[in-house]
């Protein structure tokens, strides 16, 4: 292999790697985040499909933020 492939190979196995260890940190984030909604707010998830996540997002911020004040 000419010296140029072989670099472009090495990269793209980098970047190949890379994505995966992304997506595995992603996936654990969104467990870590379901499983802490869950307990702070039993049955939240079944009240939002999956078209309003944003909208708990936004519910949460107000509420980190309510409680960071009443600190």
């Amino acid at each position: 292999m000419p010296i140029i492939e072989d670099s472009k190979y090495k990269d793209l196995r980098f970047l190949s790697r890379q994505y995966f260890s992304f997506n595995s940190i992603k996936v654990q984030q969104k467990v870590n985040f379901s499983n802490l909604t869950d307990m702070l707010f039993p049955g939240y998830y079944q009240l939002l499909n999956e078209n309003n996540y944003i909208l708990g997002l936004k519910v949460f911020q107000k509420y980190s933020l309510e409680t960071i004040k009443n600190i």
